[in-house]
């Protein structure tokens, strides 16, 4: 499976199983732009940032939302 069909899936999944007005935390390498993934299924996004780990290594920190009151995925 490659790197965008496990975010993706990830993404989706999460917005299944998720209760309403629940939240997910997400963190993963700079080099991958999963922002909209997460909002075409569903979610809003409450506050993003950047972790610094070590030396040049930074990873991308999103906290999003599901609403309370939520559409289906199709």
């Amino acid at each position: 499976m490659d790197l965008d069909s496990l975010y993706r899936g990830f993404a989706e999944e999460a917005f299944r199983v998720l209760r309403n007005g629940g939240y997910v935390a997400f963190s993963h390498p700079t080099y991958v732009d999963s922002l909209d993934w997460f909002l075409n299924a569903g979610f809003e996004l409450v506050i993003n940032g950047l972790q610094y780990v070590h030396g040049g290594l930074t990873r991308l920190i999103y906290v999003f939302r599901k609403p309370n009151q939520c559409r289906a995925i199709s």
